[in-house]
């Protein structure tokens, strides 16, 4: 991908932060529990006292799992996929009533996602500053709200009651995206402008979303690497920082997972989680 050979890896391991790597971990570490919070408060809407009680752990260690498989089949499709095959471990709920809880959940997160598109509009083709983009993020966090406070009525009375908190939890996962892709940055040394980085985010978030190629492998990668040399960045370090920041969050993912799994036999807790 745009010339990127052995001797720009090795270059690009020798500037490796393990500080920012670190972070990087921490947010995503923060995006699992962000998204297995907003999963068990739809749950409990969704089913309300129709079906058991998960046992403790049940949506963590299910949403590691749908997300560390995202990384390769398209993400969207494991997350409600994986709803699906989770619901089956309960009494009460079906694979359809999983399906159907998924898609809901990802089309919140894709809300979110789109407003934060004004913002980075004004950045990529407006050249506003820190200042804009936040204004921008803000008024298009406030339009969405706006069309949520007219579209809640529709919702069934538990989806109401936890609407906001959903809202919330979506609007804090797109921020932390964008905080672990900054963070990116710093871990691999690149000199990209965070400013560009942060508001690229939700443009090449929406082309990673198209469900063509497993784990969306390759899209979001051309995705930054258009979007980082539209705005002055370099195609080769622009390859670098897309294939790097997938790996660093694969490993990321895979440690996070691997200790869940691990707190699971250790606690000797229902391997059917």
């Amino acid at each position: 991908m745009a010339g990127v050979g052995g001797g720009d890896v090795r270059a690009l391991l020798a500037q490796f932060s393990f500080f920012w790597a670190g972070v990087v971990l921490f947010l995503t570490a923060a995006l699992m529990f962000s998204g297995e919070r907003k999963w068990a408060l739809l749950d409990a809407a969704w089913h309300g006292y129709a079906c058991t009680p998960p046992a403790s752990g049940f949506y963590r260690r299910h949403y590691l799992w749908q997300n560390w498989v995202g990384q390769f089949v398209p993400p969207s499709l494991a997350i409600v996929l994986g709803r699906g095959w989770a619901a089956r471990c309960r009494h009460g709920t079906g694979a359809l009533s999983g399906v159907t809880n998924g898609l809901f959940d990802q089309l919140m997160d894709l809300a979110l996602l789109c407003a934060f598109l004004p913002a980075g509009a004004f950045v990529v083709w407006g050249g506003a500053g820190w200042l804009g983009f936040l204004l921008g993020s803000g008024a298009g966090i406030g339009m969405a709200a706006l069309a949520g406070f007219v579209l809640r009525r529709w919702l069934s009375a538990p989806l109401q009651k936890v609407f906001w908190s959903l809202f919330g939890l979506s609007a804090a996962r797109i921020v932390l995206l964008i905080v672990r892709l900054l963070a990116g940055v710093y871990a691999f040394g690149f000199s990209f402008p965070l400013l560009d980085v942060a508001a690229l985010t939700p443009m090449v978030g929406l082309v990673a979303l198209i469900p063509l190629t497993p784990g969306n492998l390759g899209l979001a990668e051309w995705g930054w690497v258009g979007g980082l040399v539209y705005v002055g960045g370099a195609a080769q370090e622009a390859a670098l920082y897309a294939l790097g920041f997938r790996l660093l969050v694969l490993v990321a993912q895979t440690v996070l997972l691997g200790l869940n799994e691990a707190h699971v036999r250790f606690r000797k807790t229902n391997p059917a989680l």
